[in-house]
């Protein structure tokens, strides 16, 4: 991570790399909970649902 950040400028690239990150983070959840099959899967506990 230190290698990333060193090679920008610090604040763009750690703004940047947030946004993305959270994007990303977004994406992978609604896929995860495809595959799961449940309408909600940040709980992953059968007792939530």
């Amino acid at each position: 991570m230190f290698l990333m950040i060193s090679r920008k400028p610090r604040k763009r690239d750690r703004s940047r790399s947030k946004r993305a990150k959270s994007k990303l983070k977004a994406k992978n959840r609604r896929r995860v909970n495809r595959m799961a099959g449940r309408p909600l899967g940040r709980g992953g506990h059968p007792s939530n649902s």
